[in-house]
C-alpha cells in the first residue's frame, strides 16, 4: 500500500518506515498518508514488544559503563521520542543518577547553548540526547567522550557533522563513537 500511496517515492518511504521500526517498535506513524510522516511520529507502548529491545539494551550497556567511569555521553537519535524511550529504559535499569537533557527541533534556539553548558559543567555522568538535524551543527560539546548514533543517518556528512560536536577545539581526550544498528536490516 505504501508503494501505491506514494508512487515513485513509495520504496524510499517504505525503507524509512522500516528504519523507524528498527529504532523501536513502539514508534508509530500517526498518518501513513502524510507526505511528512517523519515529522509526525507518536509513541505507543505495545505489550507485544519489550522496552528493552536488543538495540536499547546495547545503548543501556554503553550508558552503564560510561556512568561507572563518570563519562558524558551524546546520543544522536533521528526520532524525538527515542529520547523518551532511552530515558525510560535507563530508569527501568536504575541508571538515572546522572544529568539528562534533550536538544531537538522543539528546543528553542536560544536555550540550546545553555543546555550544552549545563551538560558540560555537570559534575558527574551526563547524557545529552540530540536530534542530528537540530543539533548537528554549531554546537561545541567537548565535555563528551562517548558518542552514540542510536539511529543511523543515511547522509554520512550529517552523521560526521553530528559526531564532530565532541571533536571540536578544546577536546583533549579520546572520543569513542558507537553506531547501533541491526545487522542485515535496512539500517
Amino acid at each position: 500500500t505504501v508503494i501505491f500511496d506514494y508512487g515513485q517515492a513509495g520504496r524510499l518511504v517504505a525503507v524509512g518506515q522500516l528504519a523507524l521500526y528498527c529504532a523501536h517498535p513502539w514508534l508509530r506513524i500517526k498518518d501513513i498518508t502524510d507526505p511528512n510522516w517523519e515529522e509526525n511520529i507518536e509513541l505507543q507502548e505495545d505489550p507485544a514488544y519489550p522496552l528493552l529491545t536488543i538495540k536499547m539494551t546495547a545503548c543501556i550497556n554503553i550508558l552503564r559503563e560510561s556512568f561507572l567511569t563518570g563519562k558524558k555521553v551524546l546520543i544522536f537519535a533521528t526520532y524525538n521520542y527515542c529520547s523518551d524511550l532511552i530515558k525510560k529504559a535507563a530508569e527501568q535499569e536504575k541508571l538515572i543518577d546522572a544529568y539528562w537533557n534533550v536538544i531537538n527541533g522543539s528546543t528553542a534556539q536560544e536555550l540550546r547553548q545553555n543546555i550544552v553548558d549545563e551538560f558540560s559543567s555537570y559534575d558527574g555522568p551526563a547524557v545529552l540526547i540530540l536530534n542530528p538535524k537540530a543539533a548537528g551543527s554549531g554546537l561545541n560539546i567537548t565535555a563528551s567522550t562517548i558518542v552514540i548514533h542510536y539511529t543511523q543517518n543515511w547522509n554520512p556528512a550529517l552523521e560526521m557533522q553530528a559526531s564532530a560536536r565532541a571533536h571540536r577545539r578544546g577536546q583533549d581526550k579520546p572520543v569513542t563513537i558507537y553506531r547501533l544498528f541491526y545487522e542485515g536490516t535496512v539500517e
